[in-house]
């Protein structure tokens, strides 16, 4: 019997020619692809192709909706558990983008035949791992040979029909929030082993936390997408395209992973940089030094959430919820187009893990089956657990607040 495998020296990066969301297709030509397949005439597609969101919506019944997406990349950093949390944590920020609950994932996995065992068995616990603290169940999954190691997963989340959350809707003046720092994909490529650290920490963190926030903010949420592999500019274009507006970043108010600034400094420069300033070739305005804007070139892996929201909830004054971490306040907003640019600064709020709570309300139906759900039934996958009332059947309360509104300049 051979003497079991010490991990420690495995180096998944090794096996692999680039890594996380920077092994995206460019975003110029997977736009370019999405638009010659053809598009979808059923109407309970709630969202689909045209236009394209972070997550696939089918109405199964008028008070349930599946959301459905999937993601899966080459590992970008050493460590199998590390690789396994992050793919899971960023396959299931699509289904919290779009403001639905996570309740099952399938493995999509690919690995060489001589790929150590035990590597694998570490990558899948610890996505199952990170798919529990979602929310959800690994449920299955495929696995095929491949020369390079490959893992991801394919997530279903249950949403109301009428509450999803889109990349469309921001409105002028709106203040927009980022649930995580920038710069994983420099910290990677060139920073130190405690800076690399804090930015692996920040990809296994998932984003359930900042959705159930947003969820409970109802109407006063405008915008929601998560930053990964096109950066903060490709994807808060995004946004602004599809809405109609222009996002205006206080480049100086950046909020960076330990040591970003300093490598992007020092001239690094990821694989993915070229491609996210194509896509946005045309449509961005900067007076920053390449530094700054590399920072918002940079492929993000299981980044943050994205959103444009009134600026009522990011108000001055400590929030109501003391279980809340706030990063230091930073804010930007929306502004119509053709308007000059302003500086101002971009709110960023990272929140703790928390135990999921449900967020829609009364008269739910059965996720499966669509039957009517008795008040009692409390195992309903869409209802408040008990003793937690559903914040929208509750006129009259202010929505959650997760950061502060600073002065205009």
């Amino acid at each position: 019997m051979s003497a079991p495998l010490d991990l420690s020296a495995l180096r998944l990066t090794e096996w692999t020619s680039c890594g996380g969301c920077a092994a995206k297709w460019g975003a110029s030509l997977l736009a370019d692809l999405v638009s010659d397949l053809p598009t979808s005439s059923d109407p309970s597609l709630v969202v689909g192709l045209a236009p394209f969101d972070d997550a696939a919506v089918y109405r199964v019944s008028d008070d349930v909706a599946m959301v459905s997406t999937t993601d899966f990349f080459p590992p970008l950093v050493n460590d199998p558990a590390d690789f396994g949390a992050i793919a899971a944590a960023n396959a299931c920020s699509d289904v919290f983008a779009m403001g639905a609950s996570v309740v099952m994932a399938i493995n999509v996995a690919a690995f060489p035949e001589k790929f150590p065992r035990e590597a694998i068995a570490a990558i899948f616990a610890a996505g199952a791992e990170v798919v529990a603290e979602a929310g959800g169940t690994v449920a299955g999954g495929h696995t095929i040979r491949n020369p390079e190691p490959i893992y991801g997963l394919a997530v279903q989340g249950v949403v109301h029909p009428d509450r999803v959350l889109r990349k469309s809707g921001a409105q002028p003046g709106d203040v927009v929030v980022l649930s995580k720092p920038l710069g994983t994909g420099l910290s990677l490529a060139a920073g130190s082993a405690d800076e690399q650290a804090a930015a692996i920490a920040g990809m296994r963190t998932v984003n359930r936390r900042a959705s159930e926030l947003l969820v409970a903010a109802g109407p006063s949420v405008h915008a929601v997408t998560d930053v990964t592999g096109y950066g903060l500019a490709g994807h808060g274009w995004e946004v602004a395209q599809r809405s109609g507006v222009r996002l205006v970043v206080d480049k100086s108010g950046l909020q960076m992973y330990p040591g970003v600034l300093r490598v992007a400094e020092d001239g690094v420069r990821t694989g993915g940089d070229p491609r996210n300033r194509e896509y946005v070739a045309g449509h961005l305005e900067t007076s920053s030094d390449d530094a700054l804007a590399a920072v918002c070139f940079d492929p993000q892996t299981s980044g943050g959430l994205l959103a444009a929201v009134e600026p009522d909830l990011v108000q001055l004054g400590h929030h109501a919820q003391p279980d809340v971490e706030l990063l230091p306040p930073r804010f930007a907003r929306r502004q119509p187009r053709g308007h000059r640019r302003h500086l101002e600064r971009e709110c960023l709020a990272r929140e703790p893990r928390r135990r999921h709570r449900h967020l829609l309300g009364r008269g739910a139906r059965h996720w499966r089956t669509g039957r009517p759900q008795r008040q009692d039934q409390r195992h309903h996958p869409l209802r408040p657990r008990e003793g937690q009332p559903d914040p929208r059947d509750q006129p009259g309360q202010p929505p959650p607040r997760f950061g502060r509104l600073l002065p205009r300049h």
